[in-house]
């Protein structure tokens, strides 16, 4: 009989759930996911580096929650796999698979241990699932659905294992302390509000063993302590270790301290807003009801079970029912207080419907829970039986009929642009566009589209075909070709009769599948170096394949203007799927070219050609920039000493410099969305560091640019890790010269996004 009511409610869930998805048009994509975050999960490397890259995964910031990283890469892997299948879904699968979770061990945990019975179970698990909070869903952060599947788990074992259980019986089940120590860590790894459930519920599990003195007791705040210890030990030694070997960069902390001289001088609106917006969370849930009704309903229900307790010959065995429900709605008072003062938009009204209030929504339906166990103990008549399951029934209806409105004020927020914009990239994502169409809308500026749209080209099995133009038309076209293909060599540089090749999670290349194809070098070199590649391509049987290869120092374009530098040929057995050769030449101080036929018997079977084409040493430089950023119309002009003064510590001045998009103010210079500006060194090899901020001094969001250096078509970009520099809002950035002269160049990032951005260069060394 159990597992069939667990069964129907399994399916009530999947139902529900279901056709959220169609309710919520198949989610969209948060604007901050936009720039770097789908790009950075799907691209390469490894997993268990990229989730300790908070530079990215948190707008810069540090805040311990990496186990939240490793499963929104889930979240990832499948929105790319609906890609791929034609039908993009730009939804949070793990939020609904939490979700139902959370929901069917609510209606298990009230129809079993507190003796409700199936229906109000069922009842309770759809108000979980009709809160908007559950409902209203997109391709967000798992953070919150995780910490609130360890809330869960971590009360309703602590419940039954101290609570349920006879007071006689002493033994402690271990597989119960293993089920709260897993959603502790759970909750406490993948977000600061977990952690802080975790000290409220540490709190009253301590308050618990004061009045009984149980070893249970005990043995459950011995657990949570060492969850605790283990998650400080992690958060302020392991992971930043972690960071500083895997990525070279140091965790900004400074989210993570809380501006308590700011609440002292306000306190009295900050508790007022708080008791607001929790009393309005808490009416969502209840069916929609405003803030004053949920105030006087929230001490009538604790009043019933305070009631029930007197009645219950228990009530002695511990902190009772009621008590403990004052001491979380005071906990999630505090709770709220502190968001608010760490980050005030949580009171803006699409906020106040989605994702943040998961945990609540659980803490509310748990407490209606117990609420209904007591209305029950205390009035045994018949009609309490009936009178809670319609009560609990117009919840869900009034939950249900309240969410065209939850959905129309989130579509009206600040996430009105999310909407629509992936609603676009939905429609152009389901319809490929060929290799070299552009993409309505503009929405070849998101580099979240572009990556998504290479996977729709990858259907087939086949590798994606695109040009080097396709990579320089884009706003960050330069780093996007570099992080693909690797090396160091500025594209405008390259010539190729080959194609790019783009295929999967493999690396791409740089070559051709049929006959021939030429990768040549326009700047002079004097030593460089190239991977060879010959590849398996999807589908094709296991034979011998090969391809020859050359390279060639360039005086001209006639035959007797190649100087041979290296050839030989690749050789793919049939148990393989790639082999690849790594060849450094002598260029002479001339052009390369690099050569490649496939055989006969394996045209079409396979691609040849090469990556990663690394520059160590070139021979000539440019008297003028040579613009990084496309299609940017801002005037460009020369810099002068009034530019410099600005701009630059009295040390150091450049043999010349230029600026595009960017003007002169009193505290440095201002750089527009797309802006450059190039500084040439003289004859050293000059270190550069310095500051940016957004013009605007809004500080929540991370401001920076990039720095690089250029050299006759050597190219080098410094994306360095997002550090605070001297004040909040501030983040540092670094260049430096690979050779002695060259260019140090800045660029602000042109994406949709972009705000104007002031910049100072405070310290430069040479040697």
């Amino acid at each position: 009989m159990a597992s069939n009511h667990t069964r129907l409610v399994v399916l009530a869930g999947l139902c529900i759930l279901g056709l959220s998805v169609v309710f919520n048009e198949f989610g969209f994509m948060h604007f901050e996911w936009w720039s770097e975050y789908v790009t950075f999960h799907l691209g390469p490397g490894s997993l268990w580096t990229k989730i300790l890259n908070s530079y990215v995964l948190d707008s810069g910031l540090y805040l311990g929650r990496e186990f939240s990283y490793l499963v929104d890469h889930i979240d990832m892997r499948l929105m790319a796999l609906s890609v791929r299948f034609g039908f993009p879904v730009f939804d949070s699968f793990v939020h609904l698979a939490l979700s139902l979770f959370i929901g069917v061990r609510i209606a298990r945990y009230a129809s079993r241990d507190l003796q409700l019975g199936s229906l109000i179970g069922l009842l309770l698990a759809l108000i979980f699932w009709t809160a908007p909070s559950t409902y209203l869903h997109f391709l967000m952060r798992t953070a919150k659905g995780l910490t609130a599947t360890g809330l869960i788990i971590v009360l309703l074992e602590t419940h039954r294992l101290l609570v349920n259980r006879p007071v006689a019986q002493t033994g402690c089940p271990w597989r119960t302390i293993l089920l709260i120590t897993a959603g502790a860590a759970v909750m406490s790894f993948s977000d600061r509000q977990g952690l802080y459930f975790l000290l409220t519920i540490m709190i009253g599990i301590g308050i618990h063993w004061l009045l009984v003195r149980s070893k249970a007791a005990l043995v459950v705040l011995g657990a949570l302590t060492a969850v605790l210890a283990a998650e400080l030990l992690a958060f302020f030694w392991i992971t930043p270790a972690l960071i500083r070997k895997y990525w070279h960069y140091e965790p900004d902390f400074s989210y993570n301290r809380m501006p308590w001289a700011e609440l002292w001088s306000d306190i009295g609106r900050y508790v007022i807003d708080a008791g607001g917006l929790l009393f309005d969370t808490m009416g969502n849930v209840l069916g929609g009801l405003p803030a004053w009704l949920v105030l006087p309903l929230v001490p009538l229900l604790i009043v019933q079970v305070a009631k029930s307790d007197l009645r219950s010959k228990n009530w002695r065995g511990g902190l009772p029912a009621s008590a403990a429900m004052i001491f979380m709605l005071c906990a999630l008072w505090a709770m709220y207080g502190l968001l608010l003062l760490r980050h005030p938009p949580l009171l803006w009204p699409d906020i106040r419907v989605v994702y943040y209030w998961i945990p609540t929504s659980v803490l509310v339906v748990l407490g209606l829970a117990w609420a209904a166990r007591a209305v029950r103990s205390v009035r045994s008549a018949p009609a309490s039986r009936t009178m809670v399951p319609v009560i609990l029934g117009v919840i869900v209806a009034g939950n249900v009929m309240n969410l065209p409105r939850h959905k129309q004020i989130l579509a009206s927020g600040h996430l009105r642009e999310s909407i629509e914009t992936s609603r676009a990239m939905r429609e152009a994502l389901m319809e490929p566009l060929l290799p070299d169409q552009a993409a309505p809308e503009n929405l070849d500026r998101i580099n979240a589209f572009r990556t998504l749209r290479g996977l729709t080209d990858q259907r087939s099995g086949d590798p994606a075909v695109v040009t080097p133009e396709q990579y320089l038309a884009r706003s960050d076209g330069h780093q996007s070709f570099l992080r693909a293909y690797g090396g160091n060599l500025d594209p405008r540089f390259l010539l190729t009769t080959g194609q790019l090749w783009e295929q999967g999670e493999k690396p791409p290349l740089i070559g051709t599948s049929v006959e021939a194809a030429v990768l040549q070098t326009r700047i002079s070199t004097n030593r460089i170096r190239v991977q060879m590649h010959l590849r398996r391509l999807p589908g094709r049987d296991g034979t011998q394949e090969s391809a020859e290869f050359a390279a060639y120092a360039l005086m001209n374009d006639t035959e007797e203007g190649r100087l041979l530098r290296w050839r030989g040929s690749l050789d793919l057995a049939p148990d393989q799927e790639e082999v690849i050769r790594e060849l450094e030449i002598d260029g002479s101080g001339l052009p390369t070219l690099f050569t490649v036929r496939v055989s006969d018997a394996s045209s079409g079977h396979v691609v040849a050609g090469w990556r990663n084409p690394m520059v160590t040493h070139v021979s000539r430089d440019t008297d003028r920039p040579l613009w990084i950023m496309p299609n940017q119309h801002h005037a460009s002009v020369e810099m002068i000493e009034a530019d410099y003064t600005r701009l630059l510590p009295a040390n150091w001045r450049p043999m010349a410099g230029w600026m595009r998009g960017a003007r002169r103010e009193d505290d440095g210079i201002v750089l527009q969305p797309g802006g450059e500006i190039w500084l040439r060194c003289a004859g050293d090899i000059v270190e550069i560091q310095g500051e940016s901020w957004r013009e605007d001094g809004y500080e929540e969001v991370s401001a920076g640019v990039t720095g690089w250096w250029f050299k006759g078509g050597r190219l080098e970009p410094y994306e360095l890790p997002s550090i605070q520099g001297s004040r909040p809002g501030t983040r540092l950035f670094r260049a430096w010269g690979a050779e002695y002269g060259g260019w140090l160049v800045i660029t602000a990032p042109a994406d949709t996004a972009s705000v104007p951005l002031v910049l100072r260069i405070t310290h430069v060394t040479g040697r």
